[in-house]
């Protein structure tokens, strides 16, 4: 009968104990997941009174950059390297958003407004 006792509170000790290891080691998992993650930003660009507001924005690879057209007559984004399309033409009240890849070559993305040449910004990747 004192064996018995005796095993009883010891597995009892020993399942808490097995218990409080697992949970603090989900947790501890749970904030290396968190820390290891990279946080991608979220960034917006209004088209107002034929500029880009704000002209100039730092990013990383996995950003999110939409462009939000508040202006009256149409717009639309082009990467002025290549000449070609990032965004649709975006009517007044529509937006476009685009994840920002790796810049390969270079560490900027200059853009322009096909419609309007002068509407210029710029993507600065920071790395």
């Amino acid at each position: 009968m004192k064996n018995f006792q005796f095993r009883k509170p010891f597995s009892l000790l020993l399942v808490s104990s097995l218990l409080s290891v697992m949970t603090s080691y989900a947790l501890s998992q749970d904030k290396v997941d968190k820390l290891t993650k990279p946080v991608h930003k979220h960034h917006q660009v209004q088209i107002t009174g034929f500029e880009f507001v704000p002209n100039n924005l730092t990013v990383k690879a996995g950003d999110i950059v939409t462009w939000v057209n508040k202006d009256v007559v149409p717009h639309n984004v082009y990467d002025s390297a290549d000449k070609k399309a990032i965004s649709p033409d975006l009517a007044t009240g529509e937006s476009f958003s685009y994840s920002v890849p790796a810049f390969k070559t270079s560490t900027t993305l200059d853009y322009f407004c096909s419609f309007h040449p002068s509407m210029m910004g710029k993507l600065s990747q920071q790395r």
